[in-house]
């Protein structure tokens, strides 16, 4: 309970700004139909820090080649803003644990913050990458949040399911039966209750695209216990029909 608590907690912190960036809703097809931009690359900055409160690894994607530079720099703000923000809030837990620690005679040990990304989509006008945030403060284990930056590079704005497959009327209903038929395959990796009550995802939905895939994916503790990782649902988007 209290480990579902910190990922909740960690999760509204990091995606408390998604509202930012809704687009109108479109279809897969007009972004493969529109004009292609120039190619962009995704270099990294890495920040790393080591003291006796708390180990840093950060790992920050950063966008270059885009003709609209002001756009470029806005994106890469993004990016950067908020794994800091991630990166400071931790330290300033870290500090305070450390006074606590001296107070009340508590074990110390360093915590850790860091990041990493993964571009999984980066043509046809579109980015989807990932950004993993991992923290340590104590027990068996660290914890992990990932979140998914699917952006139209013609505007900057991130796209919501809806906004990618929302004039498909059933879409809902095929990503809700190819994650419940591949669940069926490997039930020993869920929890029971948590499946069974899987319901219709909303417009909100974790998700990003690779080459000719959806892929659906939970947090750690969301459906399936710690060991199963974040479960992910690759779907063909040849199911979507327009």
């Amino acid at each position: 309970m209290k480990k579902k608590f910190f990922i909740g907690l960690l999760t509204a912190m990091l995606l408390y700004s998604n509202s930012l960036y809704a687009i109108s809703p479109t279809m897969l097809n007009s972004y493969k139909l529109s004009r292609r931009l120039a190619e962009i690359k995704i270099k990294e900055e890495i920040i790393k820090k080591d003291n006796k409160l708390i180990k840093i690894n950060l790992k920050i994607p950063k966008i270059s080649g885009m003709a609209d530079k002001e756009l470029q720099n806005k994106l890469n703000r993004t990016f950067r803003d908020k794994i800091i923000s991630f990166s400071d809030n931790l330290a300033t837990m870290a500090q305070r644990y450390s006074q606590d620690s001296q107070e009340y005679d508590l074990p110390i040990y360093p915590y850790q913050a860091s990041t990493d990304y993964q571009v999984h989509y980066n043509k046809n006008n579109l980015l989807s990458l990932t950004i993993t945030y991992y923290e340590y403060t104590g027990g068996a284990h660290g914890n992990y949040v990932k979140e998914a930056f699917n952006i139209n590079l013609r505007t900057g704005k991130k796209f919501s399911l809806a906004d990618l497959l929302g004039k498909n009327n059933s879409y809902q209903k095929t990503i809700n039966k190819e994650i419940q038929e591949e669940i069926k395959e490997h039930q020993e990796l869920y929890f029971a209750d948590d499946v069974q009550n899987l319901k219709a995802l909303s417009k909100d939905s974790n998700f990003y695209l690779q080459d000719n895939e959806l892929v659906i994916y939970f947090q750690i503790y969301e459906i399936a216990p710690y060991s199963t990782g974040t479960p992910e649902f690759k779907i063909p988007l040849k199911l979507f029909e327009f």
